[in-house]
């Protein structure tokens, strides 16, 4: 009692670990997810701002080199002629709002001003250089304090920028700050939201700090870069809401997952005990599948097909029992039930019709096995039936040593039972050896069936594999027939084919099988 009762605690423990596990899992999924999704957002957010502010400056950089490189000693400095010339060039310039003269550091005049009196000329000394480029940043106006303005220049000339050049800038997306800077990041031309935070400049064009993402990118011609970052990135940078609603999202996802987790293993642990539960009462059913004659439609065999019915009305796929079998080693125990309970229900139509016969599924084990040639014999011989009325299917796939086999198959042979070959096509047999093989039929395997009529490369091989049937002296059963075409199809190749397929009968209990 102790044991079993440590047993289900353990079952217990175990179970809700899979769902708490499944839970904590998901929940963290689904954050980290909406995470990456987030900061992938801020970071293309971030880019493009970056990119349009780039494009801004680097059109701001060439207009200001454009016009100080100009020839401007045509003119004697600040004559009328002098100010329509620059007047002229600001009206046509997009970035810049004045263009004038100085000397050292004094302004003379310019477009916008006119000549300037004397008590207003004075400039600071200059607050950076690139090359015989000196620049100044937000000087106020001499004329007007209101307006303020970065200033370059380079000779007597200098250009203010204009204000309304970066104006859309301004405001940048929230939590993103960006400042213009040079390529050594000694001297700021603009800065933008929070740019207080950015302090340096990285080496690389992106760097990722914990949710904080900086960009850069830079222009050697004007050695100028912009320098821009967003704080907070990502989902925890959100509002709570969203971080709720996602965890909440992932913790019922994963509560699903981790009870049909629990729900499968439970299945998982169960079905051994079951199978061997069912193998102990004999509890498997059989289903029947009609073999006709596709030419008249005539009633010559049936497959037997193994079934496993649950208590709670569901049925364990053959494709999960059979393979479960074979690992328990319970393989032998399974087909000779079938054999048994295959010539149990057919018998009385196998012993009113001598050539009606009864395919049954067979493993490479079960012909190695020198008993089960015993019980075939027992079983026919208690059911009152023919040798020749039963049909041992073997699979393609699972017999690849055939010399193994072919003793076994010979004996039962020479006593009349007779071999189909399953799923032909399929496997991987060489013809040398199938044919050494006293094989009656060969059963064409439904896929090849199914692209008789269609486009399908493999509709051309039916032809091939009949012409070895005919090559090898077999019959050819045709499984997977489903419609008329695919039935005139294979008749067209082979004329006195078997057929099988749900054109033909559905499988159904024995009580149920057709009488013609």
């Amino acid at each position: 009692m102790i044991g079993r009762d440590w047993v289900g605690t353990f079952k217990q423990w175990l179970e809700f670990s899979l769902v708490a596990f499944a839970v904590l899992f998901f929940a963290m999924a689904f954050l980290f997810l909406g995470n990456v999704v987030m900061l992938q957002g801020d970071r293309q957010d971030l880019e493009s701002y970056s990119n349009d502010l780039f494009a801004r400056a680097v059109a701001v950089a060439a207009e200001t080199e454009k016009i100080l490189d100009s020839d401007w000693s045509t003119e004697a400095p600040c004559s009328e002629d002098d100010l329509d010339r620059m007047r002229y060039v600001i009206f046509y310039s997009r970035m810049l709002r004045d263009v004038g003269r100085l000397e050292v550091n004094r302004l003379l005049c310019s477009a916008g001003w006119g000549a300037l009196p004397d008590e207003l000329q004075a400039l600071p000394p200059s607050q950076y250089h690139i090359g015989a480029v000196r620049f100044w940043s937000k000087i106020i106006n001499p004329a007007h304090p209101q307006v303020i303005s970065d200033i370059a220049a380079k000779g007597d000339i200098f250009v203010a920028t204009s204000p309304a050049a970066f104006d859309r800038f301004i405001s940048p997306p929230s939590g993103i700050g960006a400042k213009v800077v040079t390529s050594d990041g000694q001297y700021v031309f603009e800065k933008f939201g929070e740019a207080d935070a950015i302090n340096y400049v990285p080496a690389e064009q992106w760097r990722d700090q914990g949710g904080t993402l900086r960009f850069v990118r830079c222009d050697e011609k004007y050695a100028l870069c912009v320098v821009s970052q967003k704080t907070d990135g990502g989902l925890f940078s959100r509002e709570i809401v969203l971080p709720v609603v996602l965890a909440l999202a992932g913790t019922l996802f994963g509560l699903f997952a981790g009870l049909v987790g629990v729900i499968q293993l439970r299945h998982q642990q169960s079905l051994p005990v079951k199978l061997r539960k069912m193998l102990r009462k004999k509890s498997l059913m059989l289903h029947y599948q009609p073999l006709r004659v596709l030419s008249s439609g005539k009633l010559v065999g049936a497959e037997a097909l193994a079934r496993w019915p649950l208590h709670n009305g569901s049925w364990v796929s053959p494709d999960t029992f059979i393979p479960l079998a074979e690992e328990l080693g319970l393989m032998s125990e399974l087909t000779r039930l079938v054999v048994e309970k295959a010539l149990a229900e057919m018998g009385a139509r196998l012993r009113e019709d001598p050539g009606f016969y009864i395919s049954i599924n067979i493993t490479a084990a079960d012909l190695l096995d020198h008993d089960f040639g015993k019980v075939l014999d027992a079983s026919v011989k208690h059911h009152g039936v023919l040798p020749a009325q039963v049909v041992l299917e073997i699979t393609e796939r699972t017999t690849s040593d055939y010399s193994q086999l072919d003793g076994a198959m010979r004996s039962l042979s020479q006593k009349g039972f007779r071999f189909y070959m399953d799923d032909f096509g399929t496997g991987y047999s060489n013809l040398g050896s199938l044919a050494q093989l006293p094989l009656d039929a060969i059963k064409v395997d439904k896929v090849f069936v199914k692209a008789i009529g269609t486009d399908s490369p493999v509709a051309e091989i039916f032809g091939p594999i009949s012409k070895i049937a005919q090559d090898l002296r077999v019959n050819i059963v045709a499984e997977g027939i489903e419609t008329a075409e695919q039935s005139s199809g294979v008749l067209q190749w082979v004329p006195d084919a078997i057929g099988q397929g749900w054109l033909l009968g559905r499988p159904v209990p024995a009580a149920m099988f057709p009488a013609n």
